[in-house]
């Protein structure tokens, strides 16, 4: 499965009908391995608001420790991009 196919295996699994209930990832959609692993981006490879200067927030992924696929990503203070 190429990485395009992920992302669409990945998009019909989590499809935008679903996205107020996701479920926990416990299998890589590009290799099927559930050996995953989690990671972080910090510091200045932070998410900031959009609209506005302020704090952002650090980023945390779900990798398929197997082949590395990023299987999920967010932000951990999402309250951070909320409109004022």
């Amino acid at each position: 499965m190429d990485d395009q196919q992920a992302w669409k295996a990945t998009y019909l699994m989590r499809g935008d009908k679903h996205m107020n209930r996701v479920e926990k990832a416990t299998e890589c959609p590009k290799c099927g391995s559930n050996e995953l692993g989690k990671g972080m981006h910090s510091g200045y490879a932070s998410m900031a608001p959009a609209e506005r200067f302020g704090l952002g927030s650090k980023i945390i992924y779900i990798i398929c420790t197997h082949c590395g696929f990023i299987v999920e990503g967010y932000v951990e203070q999402p309250k951070r991009f909320k409109k004022r």
